[in-house]
């Protein structure tokens, strides 16, 4: 998988969905001509809880570069703003610069 090098923001949804839950999650994608969609990608997963949609979200964003993914608390819609490989730079950055920030 490649794993930006540069800051990109990570959307997210949980939504409870008739015993189950459904996590969605996206980038947006540059503007550009003849463009179908506004995202690079999305990706919905109907889970059996929020603890698992909770984990799969962890997951996805630490395969993204984001270094400390455990202590994350999670809205129900939201955006990550992420910095790939804080470690790398010399700043105390841990790779996130907004936690569930509320999505417009």
């Amino acid at each position: 998988m490649f794993v930006p090098s540069t800051k990109h923001v990570i959307h997210y949804r949980i939504a409870p969905k008739s015993g189950s839950v459904r996590l969605t999650f996206w980038e947006m994608a540059p503007r550009r001509p003849k463009q179908l969609y506004p995202y690079l990608y999305i990706a919905n997963y109907l889970l059996d809880s929020i603890e698992e949609a909770h984990q799969l979200l962890r997951d996805h964003l630490y395969v993204n570069g984001v270094a400390s993914v455990e202590s994350l608390k999670f809205s129900q819609q939201g955006q990550i703003n992420v910095t790939p490989y804080p470690a790398l730079s010399t700043s105390f950055n841990i790779g996130l610069e907004a936690v569930a920030e509320q999505a417009c």
